[in-house]
């Protein structure tokens, strides 16, 4: 009984594929029954895995008594010794330290200004005037004191040095002296901040307090801004600190604008913020055109990485085996514009726009599948289509 237990599918399954054998598929599907559909899907897996055994027994066939039949046809790069660059890419901002809010330093009526927006001044040059408020001539007399002080003091030096009067006249008088010069010098200081000169040269951006305003120390009074002195400041990630050094050259692009300059690090940072683990750096960037702006996004593209005799090999010749290797298909027994496709395990280091560094694996000189790498295997036979001109 139980025999027949185990022999029941098995009869079944025997029964269902002579009965699907001779059946179209659709009509086999037409029937709704399941058990007829899996056995007319595993008839045909039987049929298209003896199809395959043929078809490698005939490309075997071939490759033996016919070989330039089945040539595949391949394009080659040459491996390449030159210098070579990895590039970081980072984010900054434009900056200028000649970008300032000018602001009063006392309290008054704002009774000039003699500028406007879009002028162009020189250091030194005044722009405002902020009234006194009887100043100018609370100096003058604090002037005409500290002269009649200095005066006396003279005099009285003079007899004290021809041991004429006391001592303490003497001492008053020099007291009185420099009291008087130091109330003038303090006047002078204080009557300065009346003006507003230009610290440095540029063009003035903004007017923000119009003549007849009340201002206090505090109040702004225009800004002034220099567009020759540009820089980018960026931050840095901390891993990169080895890799940038002043002098160092940089490729910045201000994307805004459509314009990319060449700039030179001018400053390292020697604080990492704890923040963000990064240090910041400054960029000179030349604004000869005018159109660098402050305050405008860039990017950077810092070298991080040199190389001076790296082999270089582009990245698209690079492919992948079962184990997850890094392989390239180099070229051996070459006669003429046919040769054998060899795998080769590389180790590749950084890589900069489609150019990739080999660490091991290759040598310079040797000859790499480019198009048609992705078709072949290790030991196939190839059809060279340049091999008359040059390889890259």
């Amino acid at each position: 009984m139980k025999e027949l237990c185990y022999l029941l599918p098995i009869l079944l399954a025997f029964s269902c594929g002579k009965e699907t054998a001779d059946k179209t598929t659709q009509s086999v599907i037409a029937t709704g029954k399941v058990d007829l559909i899996k056995a007319k899907k595993n008839s045909i897996l039987k049929q298209y895995d003896a199809l395959e055994l043929e078809l490698e027994q005939l490309d075997q066939a071939l490759s033996r008594l016919n070989p330039k039949s089945i040539q595949i046809p391949v394009t080659t790069v040459r491996v390449r010794d030159t210098a070579f660059e990895h590039f970081t890419a980072i984010q900054g901002n434009v900056e200028t330290k000649q970008n300032l809010i000018l602001f009063s330093e006392y309290s008054g009526i704002l009774n000039r200004v003699y500028v406007r927006e879009g002028d162009t001044v020189k250091k030194g040059e005044l722009l405002a005037c902020i009234g006194d408020g009887g100043l100018a001539q609370r100096l003058l007399q604090t002037q005409a004191q500290a002269r009649l002080a200095e005066t006396t003091f003279e005099r009285q030096k003079r007899l004290w040095d021809q041991e004429i009067g006391s001592e303490m006249q003497y001492l008053q008088a020099k007291t009185q002296a420099e009291t008087a010069r130091q109330s003038v010098q303090q006047l002078q200081a204080q009557l300065a901040k009346t003006q507003i000169h230009a610290p440095f040269n540029g063009t003035i951006e903004q007017v923000l307090s119009n003549r007849g305003e009340v201002v206090a120390p505090g109040s702004r009074i225009m800004r002034i801004v220099n567009l020759k002195n540009m820089y980018v400041q960026a931050e840095i990630p901390e891993n990169y600190i080895e890799n940038i050094t002043l002098g160092d050259r940089v490729n910045v692009h201000l994307p805004s604008i459509g314009k990319t300059y060449d700039g030179t690090i001018r400053q390292v940072s020697n604080f990492v913020n704890p923040n963000n683990r990064s240090f910041s750096i400054q960029v000179d960037i030349p604004n000869r055109d005018g159109l660098v702006k402050p305050n405008l996004i860039a990017k950077l593209e810092i070298t991080d990485y040199k190389n001076p005799e790296a082999l270089v090999i582009p990245q698209n010749v690079i492919r992948k085996n079962a184990k997850g290797q890094e392989i390239v298909y180099t070229i051996t027994k070459r006669e003429g514009n046919v040769g054998r496709a060899e795998q080769r395990i590389i180790t590749t280091g950084l890589t900069t726009g489609s150019l990739t560094e080999v660490r091991s694996g290759l040598s310079p000189g040797e000859i790499l599948i480019a198009a048609g790498a992705a078709d072949v295997s290790d030991g196939d036979e190839v059809s060279i289509e340049n091999a008359k001109g040059h390889e890259r």
